[in-house]
């Protein structure tokens, strides 16, 4: 698993970590800040997964990939680290779809604070893939919850079964 997190800066949370030993987020390691430099952010993190598992072999390739964002504002800057690329919607939209079609990458887009089902479409997010939330505790709760159990669904369905958000009717009859 990889973790980032950006404003004006990006920086890794965590990167190649088991599931089992990955941090939980808190106040320590995760502190909402800035502007929203969210293309030059996808980009850098597509780019660097992408070469990350092209150097494994085939067989030690993940199955699947799941590459979800998360974030509480549509892009309004850009990032600051004089080693990060800016990139626009348009080739962060070629980007998703290359990953989509030619490595079967699934993507997720949760956003607050904007028309989420808008931006993520924009910049190549499939139906059912986005999600909503209040920028509230409980909003942002909820958020990770229905993320979990979609996951969970997700990574038990079969090889080349695509990611979803789980309906909450389907989730209430867990």
């Amino acid at each position: 698993m990889f973790a980032y997190k950006f404003d004006t800066f990006y920086q890794s949370i965590f990167e190649n970590a088991d599931i089992d030993s990955v941090p939980l987020l808190d106040e320590q390691n995760y502190q909402p800040r800035g502007g929203t430099a969210l293309y030059g952010s996808l980009g850098k993190t597509i780019v660097s997964i992408g070469n990350r598992l092209s150097l494994l072999k085939e067989s030690e390739r993940p199955e699947k990939v799941l590459f979800v964002t998360i974030t509480d504002g549509e892009h309004n800057s850009d990032l600051e680290n004089a080693e990060c690329i800016n990139y626009t919607s348009e080739q962060i939209k070629e980007m998703i779809k290359h990953q989509s079609e030619v490595y079967s990458w699934d993507f997720a887009y949760i956003g607050a604070n904007q028309d989420s089902w808008s931006v993520g479409s924009n910049i190549g997010y499939k139906a059912g893939t986005t999600l909503d939330y209040d920028a509230t505790a409980k909003g942002t709760a909820q958020a990770f919850q229905l993320l979990s159990r979609s996951a969970v669904s997700y990574r038990s369905a079969a090889v080349g079964a695509k990611f979803n958000f789980v309906k909450p009717e389907e989730d209430k009859q867990d």
